[in-house]
């Protein structure tokens, strides 16, 4: 699968579009010396549905996101926009970038007019894992979400 039409690709792309967190988000583990805030992620569970017959096509990933700030008070501010950001896919077709006749992140059925795949966004939830945590070692807060993503790829016709 291409890398682009992957649910963390547009998962970040999504987030940076998050004044505070845009190019601060990070798959495993931070930048050294990243300035706060930023966010990295990691993949806890990756694979498809099936009913008592046969796979469904619904595919399920979940990561956990963790958020950090410098500002204690910035965490639950940041944690709003994301919740409603990433919630906000859902019912979202999104094309892969160099299939798309749009040049967004989101587009719906009707903007995939070139041959491709895309990913439709069945459900998003996003919760919170943890209490918020203080980092003594490094003097930031971190905030841990639970992220899951369930979707399906399409490939639109005439391929």
């Amino acid at each position: 699968m291409d890398e682009r039409l992957t649910p963390d690709f547009f998962m970040v792309r999504t987030l940076e579009g998050i004044q505070d967190l845009a190019e601060q988000i990070w798959p495993g583990q931070p930048r050294k010396n990243a300035k706060p805030p930023f966010a990295f992620y990691i993949q806890t569970d990756d694979g498809e549905d099936d009913a008592l017959d046969r796979l469904t096509g619904l595919q399920h990933t979940g990561y956990q996101l963790h958020v950090v700030a410098a500002d204690y008070r910035k965490l639950p501010i940041l944690g709003g926009k994301i919740k409603a950001a990433l919630t906000a896919l859902v019912g979202q077709v999104c094309p892969r970038a160099d299939t798309a006749v749009c040049d967004i992140a989101v587009c719906d059925v009707s903007e995939i007019g070139t041959d491709g795949d895309a990913l439709l966004f069945e459900d998003v939830s996003v919760r919170q894992m943890s209490p918020d945590l203080y980092e003594e070692d490094v003097l930031l807060f971190r905030r841990i979400y639970q992220v899951d993503i369930d979707y399906q790829t399409e490939r639109s016709e005439g391929t």
